[in-house]
């Protein structure tokens, strides 16, 4: 082959391998769990996490 062929065939497959890394495709978002962040938005999410701190202290209390 020619090395103008040869030398235009890997520009072009280095300019496609460059476009495929996108920073989106390395961001994880958790699934299945909730965090702190994300979790506090609304007013029915902060009442359940104030009903789950009741609950904890309601099991802690030692009955006699």
């Amino acid at each position: 082959m020619n090395i103008q062929i040869k030398t235009a065939i890997l520009a072009t497959m280095l300019l496609l391998s460059m476009g495929a890394c996108k920073k989106d495709f390395i961001t994880i978002n958790p699934e299945g769990q909730f965090l702190t962040e994300n979790y506090y938005t609304n007013t029915e999410q902060a009442y359940s996490g104030l009903i789950a701190v009741y609950d904890v202290l309601r099991k802690n209390v030692i009955v006699a």
